[in-house]
């Protein structure tokens, strides 16, 4: 074998695995250009605004696993009228005025605590 055709398939290796590479590259750049595209669009619809065009340099910078994480949780936001409340005011009145020191809250808790006691 000459050392010509050894360079040939040595080309052609080198030339498949630069067009493979291009391909795969050209993949993960569409990818992130739709997770970055995707972001925006649900910054717009949270916010009413368009995504800053320093944000969207942030997010080129950004690695895909971190693009998917991000789009995932602005979808799953809920709208301020789907969130649940998690309880009400208190119906007590004697805890109306705030502690303003250490002590009076000490003083507070252990009131509570004896008629507390004292009730049951």
């Amino acid at each position: 074998m000459s050392l010509e055709k050894i360079a040939d398939v040595l080309d052609a290796l080198a030339g498949y695995v630069d067009a493979t590479d291009a391909e795969k590259t050209a993949e993960a750049r569409v990818e992130k250009e739709a997770l970055i595209a995707s972001i925006g669009e649900k910054h717009a619809a949270a916010t009413g605004e368009d995504i800053s065009d320093e944000m969207l340099l942030h997010l080129s910078r950004v690695d895909t696993a971190l693009l998917q994480t991000m789009d995932k949780v602005a979808g799953t936001r809920k709208e301020a009228s789907d969130e649940t409340t998690l309880g009400g005011p208190s119906d007590r009145g004697d805890l109306s005025v705030e502690p303003t020191n250490k002590k009076e809250a000490a003083e507070r808790a252990d009131d509570q605590f004896l008629n507390w006691i004292v009730e049951e």
